[in-house]
Parts: C-alpha cells; sequence; structure tokens
C-alpha cells in the first residue's frame, strides 16, 4: 500500500473548443461535442469533425475544469471533450472506478476553494497535491465494490422519499377535493347533498380584479436592484404560494402614480400568462409591494375568506376552471376579463373558516412530512461524501 499524489499516478489533458461546431450532425461533422450539457444531462446537441480535438470513449474520466461546478467529475460519452473539460486517466496500477470516487470525495474542497475571479476554475495545485493511497488492485476493487454497496442503498432510500413526496402531493389534492365537496365538514351528509350545500358563483362578483397595464409600465416603471418597495414577479408565485426570494425594486413615487399596482397584504395573487399559468399565492400581511408583469392581483369582497379561495384555486378542479378560461398560445394566458368569470364555490363566512381549518389541520402534518423529506434529502449528499471519505481513510474495508 501507497500514498502519493494525485499528479504521480494519472495522466491528464483539457479540452478544446473546435474550430468547427454545429447544432446539426453531418456527414463531415458527426463527433458528437461533450459540452457541460452533455457531460451533466447525456444530451448531445452539438457536432464537429474531431480534427485537433482531445477526443474520450465512453467511460472515460472528465472533470468540470471552469464554472459553478468546477471539480465535478463524472464518466464520458464517446466524442470530442469541450473546453470547460478535463480528461483523468489513471496510470499502471490504479484501478479507473477506484480513482473515479476519490476525485468525486474531492469535489467540496476543490469547488469550495476556486481559483481566480469572475469564472471560478480548479485550482490545480490543490488537485494535483492530494495525496491518494493505492493498495493492490483487488483490494481497490474491494473498496469500489463497498462504496457502490452503499451508494445503492442510499439511492434506494433516496427513491422512496421521493415516492412519498410525491404520494404527499396526491394527498394533498385529496384533501381539498373532499373539502370542496363538503366531505370535511359535513360527514352526516350523502354526496348528493353534499355538492349542494356550496353555491358557485363568479370570482369577478365578489372581488376587485386587476393587473399592471401595459402602458403604465412602459411609461413610469424603472427597476433597480435595491429600491423602496420589492415587485411582486411571476417567480413569486409558485405552486406552493407565494415566496419571498430574488426580488427587484421600486422607488416609492412609482407606486404612488399607480395605486392599482400597490399591495398591501391578504391579496390573492394569480401568475396570467407563461409556465405558471393559475399559480396562486396570499401575499403576507404587514409589508408593502409592487404588482410586477403577468400577476394579476385579487382583492376579495367581506364575504369570502381569502384563504378559503386560495385553496380552491390551488385544487385540481379550481385550477381546471381557471385552465378552461384561458387561452391556448404559445405561453399560455388568461385575461382579467376571463379571471372574472371563473366559477367558485360559495358558501357562508362561517362555514369557509371552518373548511380552511380542516384543510390545515390535515395539510400541517403534510408540511412537517415534506419537511423532513426535504432534510433527508439534503442530507443524502452529505452522507455519500461521508461513503467516500471513509473509504479512502480505510474505514470502509479493513
Amino acid at each position: 500500500m501507497e500514498l502519493k499524489i494525485l499528479e504521480q499516478v494519472c495522466l491528464f489533458s483539457k479540452g478544446k473548443k473546435p474550430k468547427k461546431l454545429s447544432k446539426e450532425k453531418s456527414k463531415d461533422l458527426c463527433v458528437p461535442y461533450i459540452n457541460i450539457k452533455a457531460f451533466e444531462k447525456g444530451i448531445i446537441d452539438e457536432y464537429t469533425d474531431g480534427e485537433k480535438c482531445n477526443l474520450c470513449n465512453n467511460g472515460d474520466l472528465l472533470m468540470v475544469w471552469d464554472g459553478a461546478r468546477a471539480g465535478l467529475t463524472g464518466k464520458a460519452k464517446k466524442g470530442a471533450i469541450g473546453s470547460t473539460l478535463m480528461k483523468i486517466e489513471p496510470k499502471e496500477g490504479l484501478s479507473k472506478e477506484y480513482l473515479f470516487y476519490f476525485l468525486k470525495s474531492l469535489y467540496e474542497k476543490i469547488n469550495s476553494n476556486p481559483r481566480g475571479v469572475g469564472i471560478p476554475h480548479v485550482e490545480p495545485s490543490l488537485l494535483w497535491s492530494s495525496k491518494i493511497v493505492i493498495p493492490s488492485i483487488s483490494l481497490q476493487n474491494k473498496i469500489v465494490e463497498k462504496i457502490e454497496e452503499l451508494f445503492s442503498e442510499l439511492d434506494n432510500g433516496i427513491e422512496e422519499l421521493k415516492k412519498v413526496k410525491e404520494q404527499l402531493k396526491v394527498y394533498r389534492q385529496s384533501v381539498l377535493s373532499a373539502a370542496f365537496s363538503g366531505k370535511l365538514t359535513n360527514t352526516n351528509l350523502k354526496n348528493g347533498e353534499l355538492q349542494k350545500e356550496m353555491i358557485e358563483v363568479k370570482l369577478g362578483d365578489h372581488a376587485f380584479i386587476t393587473k399592471l397595464a401595459g402602458f403604465e409600465f412602459t411609461k413610469y416603471v424603472k427597476y433597480k436592484e435595491k429600491g423602496d418597495i420589492p415587485v411582486i414577479r411571476a417567480q413569486n408565485v409558485s405552486k406552493i404560494g407565494f415566496i419571498e426570494r430574488n426580488f427587484i425594486y421600486v422607488d416609492r413615487g412609482i407606486m404612488e402614480k399607480l395605486p392599482r399596482s400597490r399591495v398591501y397584504g391578504g391579496e390573492i395573487l394569480m401568475v396570467f400568462v407563461g409556465a405558471g399559468l393559475g399559480n396562486v399565492g396570499i401575499v403576507p400581511f404587514n409589508k408593502e409591494y409592487f404588482l410586477g408583469p403577468n400577476v394579476a392581483k385579487i382583492v376579495l369582497r367581506n364575504e369570502y375568506y381569502n384563504k378559503f379561495i386560495l385553496y380552491y384555486l390551488s385544487s385540481i378542479v379550481g385550477f381546471g376552471n381557471v385552465l378552461k378560461k384561458s387561452k391556448a398560445t404559445a405561453q399560455g394566458s388568461i385575461s382579467m376579463a376571463n379571471i372574472r368569470e371563473v366559477y367558485v364555490p360559495f358558501v357562508s363566512f362561517e362555514d369557509q373558516q371552518k373548511i380552511v381549518k380542516e384543510i390545515e389541520k390535515r395539510l400541517s402534518v403534510c408540511d412537517k412530512m415534506e419537511e423532513t423529506i426535504k432534510t433527508s434529502l439534503a442530507q443524502s449528499e452529505s452522507l455519500r461524501q461521508s461513503i467516500l471519505k471513509q473509504a479512502f481513510e480505510g474505514k470502509l474495508i479493513r
């Protein structure tokens, strides 16, 4: 068993950007170009002629050299190596799989200590001076087998967590479905009677619904990285509600010129165009916001409890009612007039509160489980690194 530095036991060569690149594969340009997308996702979207390129075969070891993922190691697809990647090959006496897992064990150290300013890249001296224990090939193979056994168990656990996460989504919808059919609060009634308990009304008959008009935006609005009032955009309204992040800002004077775009708290927001069409959330109280483009503001009258409408619009039936009123364009959109035409259930304010209480009693359990799953999934990568650390400290195989 020997202790060596990585540079002594490896051959390494940087990738290059070819002079000829094409999105289309042809007779002359038929060599896959292994860029970051091809490396990380296995998606080949560029081709070259292979001349004066550094070529790799399936299973060769590549490391990301530049960018946010600098230091990440993976296995290649056959082709020409991209300029942001490096091929690393083991010398005699070192198993490729053993080297592969050792390089993966270095990722956190390398990635958290990048070289240069601007676009970070791997610090060569940090990488090549890393010490690696070289046991016999048979022992290397045993260590690799143990790593893969533990990784397989970890991956199975992750898959189970993801399954539970998906099941919780189904459970959420079943809770909402039960709530708006009356089953959560009127358990003594038959199904036909349950549906009669709620009448359907047009949302616009019970709410003020508006958006930031296009001419207002072009005439007045100027965004800033820092400012007085945060701007609510489509990215702040997701399928899980309102998200306070990635704000841009406007000066207070702009909001005062456009009072319809002032958001006080408690209003329902709805994305009315694009990929997030139909996403809804409630604005937190005690903060001021400015309504950005692509998001509608729904201010309910006193006969409605905002959470009742929020949960309904988040349900499969409610979301479906929104989609029925939308235009099937490339982006997908729904006008303010059509949002006003969306049908929603109506019961007494007291019953709305009871229904929301029953929904939240069940969903709070769901929230706790999802948070536990989120934590466990986040910890899985740390556990993976712990397995690698133990492997190369000689603690997995004794």
